[in-house]
């Protein structure tokens, strides 16, 4: 995917805002930023928008000094998600289809990376809005039952995380899944806001399914530059749940079973698939937008 000049402008603002929330220095921040520019104005601008936040973000780490930039502000989201758990739970109860409540929750939980990236602080108020508009919101592509029977057929599922704190919402999902047959993919190092196996065990699912580490350090799953375990592990997998945007973007040209589950942010994103900023979907790669 092409960069434009909107996917510029938003990865030096994360830039910005992980410096602030990472308490660095001011004049440290200005050596960051400095190099971030020079990245960014050495790029080949083909490489794509994944490729440039990796590089940014691990600028920001090797002059800022700091491995997780983000940290303070994903606990706190972490501690809000924890709390809403039980009410999640209770929303799920009182639910007439539990299957298709459980995935729009899951979809729901990207509010906290949304917050994150606009440097917004993130309230009960505004987590049940977000909850609240994912349950009531039309899906432009709806995929829910065609999800379920694939779950049910599957031997082997891969989920494949997105950003921290939705751990927590994926595991509302999870619990509506035979856990036995899931394994649960996290980032060995965080990449902006990417969930690592911390977010997996504060959320609980280590203690329910299997957890994987892939190591790499780009924010979406790229299966040609993760290492062969990861790759055999995504060949070998009869159905694959692939949450967020940037997963969509990474793994849209696959010849696998998967869907994606997003809720789409950007408008470059949008443009790229023919939808709108907001838009919900549950797409299975196979079947198409049908």
């Amino acid at each position: 995917m092409y960069n434009y000049l909107d996917c510029l402008s938003c990865v030096v603002r994360q830039v910005a805002e992980a410096e602030r929330n990472a308490g660095m220095k001011e004049s440290v921040q200005i050596d960051v930023m400095k190099q971030v520019l020079r990245t960014l104005a050495d790029m080949d601008m083909t490489e794509g928008s994944s490729a440039m936040v990796q590089k940014v973000f691990n600028v920001v780490r090797e002059v800022g000094g700091v491995n997780d930039p983000l940290e303070n502000i994903k606990s706190y989201c972490m501690d809000i998600a924890l709390r809403a758990y039980p009410e999640l739970q209770h929303t799920l109860d009182e639910s007439e289809d539990r299957f298709e409540t459980a995935v729009r929750i899951a979809m729901a939980g990207n509010i906290i990376d949304h917050h994150i990236r606009e440097d917004r602080r993130l309230d009960n108020l505004a987590l049940f809005r977000s909850i609240e508009d994912a349950l009531s919101r039309p899906l432009v592509v709806d995929h829910v039952d065609l999800l379920e029977k694939e779950i049910h057929k599957a031997s082997k599922i891969l989920y494949l995380a997105d950003n921290a704190g939705e751990t927590v919402f994926d595991r509302i999902l999870i619990e509506e899944m035979p856990k036995e047959r899931i394994i649960y993919a996290v980032k060995r190092m965080p990449v902006s806001t990417d969930a690592t196996i911390r977010d997996a065990a504060m959320a609980g699912l280590t203690d329910l399914v299997q957890v994987f580490v892939i190591d790499t350090d780009y924010p979406c799953v790229f299966p040609d530059k993760c290492p062969e375990a990861f790759q055999r592990l995504f060949n070998s997998a009869d159905l694959i749940i692939a949450k967020g945007q940037g997963n969509m973007k990474a793994l849209s040209d696959q010849d696998r079973n998967i869907f994606f589950l997003a809720r789409i942010r950007c408008k470059v994103t949008a443009a790229k698939f023919k939808l709108s900023v907001g838009d919900f979907l549950v797409k299975s790669l196979k079947a198409g937008d049908g």
